[in-house]
């Protein structure tokens, strides 16, 4: 089989080949989210958004990020990775972020580095899941993008968009954070009344006393009960001068009936007399 040392080696080559096309697909230049997975809390769930760049130096990178717009809200914070990066939330269900360098810098930044910073929280009522992925087309241009010191982007084909690394994410089973429940207590974070204990309401984001929704310990004074009604003081339940009106009458009357009464007696006696004069 004189052969059979040549046909080994052609196939050790050709795995060796398929060794190396694996291992550049898996390490290509490529957005990614972490994590990739999790439960979305109602008070947000932080999701960073990555660049690698593969080795490579980069000029810009410009991630559209899109998710359903009826189950999620999609809000971003600037990274590091480059020093000048912008939001565009013009779109519903899109948020794109691109990240530039400074005008004038010659190098590019490499190695793997934070675009942004993604917060996402649930619509009200979400149920089920919810995905968060990189569009990215060989067919477009204002998609996903990564462009490199000499102009190449990095996500031109459709192989090179398939390195993307998106994510899919659950809600919270009582659509609250981590430290809540379906009977959330007196000032932790609630969704809706729903949620919270009984007795207490959603305001402003916080379960409060209905009664007076400013304090944060759901225990009402007076002052507490007039400021949730709108007034600085509660209304008053009575009046000083009025009081001292109705006591200032009664003495009066008081007075009154005693001086009349003694006149009254004072006249009848001097009836008896002049009766007892002319029986006389």
């Amino acid at each position: 089989m004189p052969n059979l040392p040549k046909q080994l080696l052609a196939l050790a080559l050709f795995l060796f080949c398929g060794h190396l096309s694996v291992s550049a697909a898996q390490a290509a230049a490529r957005f990614e989210l972490s994590p990739t997975s999790g439960t979305i809390q109602t008070s947000g769930t932080s999701v960073t958004v990555t660049v690698n760049a593969d080795g490579n130096q980069l000029k810009s990178a410009s991630a559209v990020i899109t998710f359903d717009a009826a189950k999620v809200t999609v809000t971003s914070a600037n990274g590091t990775y480059f020093p000048t990066v912008n939001t565009d939330t013009t779109k519903t269900g899109e948020i794109v972020i691109s990240g530039t360098l400074t005008i004038g810098d010659t190098v590019g930044v490499t190695g793997t580095g934070t675009l942004a910073t993604l917060t996402i929280k649930p619509v009200s009522g979400a149920t089920g899941s919810a995905a968060v992925a990189f569009r990215c087309s060989d067919t477009s241009s204002d998609d996903s993008n990564i462009i490199t010191m000499v102009g190449a982007n990095l996500l031109a084909t459709t192989t090179q968009c398939s390195a993307n690394v998106g994510g899919s994410y659950t809600f919270a089973a009582t659509g609250g954070s981590s430290s809540t429940t379906t009977n959330v207590q007196c000032n932790l974070d609630c969704s809706d009344t729903a949620t919270c204990a009984s007795g207490l309401s959603c305001v402003s984001g916080k379960c409060r006393n209905p009664s007076c929704n400013t304090t944060t310990n759901c225990t009402c004074s007076g002052a507490a009960i007039a400021g949730a009604q709108g007034s600085s003081t509660l209304p008053a339940s009575g009046s000083v001068g009025q009081t001292a009106f109705l006591i200032g009458s009664g003495v009066l009357f008081l007075i009154s009936s005693v001086f009349l009464l003694n006149y009254a007696k004072r006249f009848s006696g001097q009836e008896e007399v002049v009766e007892t004069d002319e029986s006389s």
